[in-house]
Parts: C-alpha cells; structure tokens; sequence
C-alpha cells in the first residue's frame, strides 16, 4: 500500500484567495459529491471489515 501526501499532490483548485465566494462554494459542493460515490466503491471492503470486526466481538464477549 502506497501512502501519498496530500499536501504533497497537485491541486485541481490553486489560487483559493483570487476565487469568488459562489466559485468556492461551488467547488466545494463538487468535491463533496465525490464522497458518496467513493464509499460506494469501498462498500465491498466495508463490509469484508465490519463482518471481521463482529466475528471478533462475538469471540471477545
């Protein structure tokens, strides 16, 4: 597994201090779309997770 920094990664939004308030919000409202669709793509490695921490749990009580 490769760690990447994010303060290390180019930005699709550089110069923030010259955007408008509504070009802000805007992107802001874009990048926040992107959540949902990126934790459907993880839903299967959510649930491989959650079923090995329930397993564990039972085990402990």
């Amino acid at each position: 597994m490769t760690f990447t920094k994010t303060t290390e990664q180019d930005s699709k939004y550089n110069h923030l201090e010259k955007m408008s308030i509504s070009q802000l919000l805007n992107n802001i409202n874009n990048e926040d779309k992107l959540v949902p669709l990126a934790v459907e793509k993880a839903l299967p490695q959510i649930e491989k997770l959650t079923k090995q921490i329930v397993n564990k749990l039972k085990n402990w009580w």
